[in-house]
């Protein structure tokens, strides 16, 4: 999966040894997988973007510690599983872990 960088204001394009990345409309540069970004992060003012997803109330975000392409029986959302709350003990002895997440904010009612 590809890394997104937030670019440093009036930036418009990243370089990495040879290869160039352009800065999208977003204020954004996408790297593919295994492009070392640690010099742009550590000195070149970038940020990486987290992306964020939306959790019911009740239901925890996890994913395996050791495998990225870890399965199981809950959704996915993103790449991570949505499993309800009292479940996550269960899913912690086969090697998961919880996401950091904020739960939903209730939508306001229509006026």
């Amino acid at each position: 999966m590809a890394k997104k960088l937030k670019a440093p204001p009036g930036t418009d394009e990243a370089n990495i040894g040879t290869q160039s990345f352009r800065v999208d409309n977003d204020h954004n540069i996408t790297v593919p997988d295994g492009v070392d970004t640690s010099a742009l992060e550590l000195t070149g003012g970038f940020v990486p973007v987290v992306e964020t997803v939306a959790v019911p109330l009740g239901t925890v975000l996890m994913k395996h510690a050791t495998d990225k392409d870890a399965a199981c029986s809950f959704e996915k959302s993103g790449d991570f599983f949505a499993v309800p709350a009292e479940r996550v003990a269960e899913m912690m002895s086969h090697g998961f872990l919880v996401v950091e997440s904020s739960p939903v904010q209730p939508a306001e009612p229509a006026k």
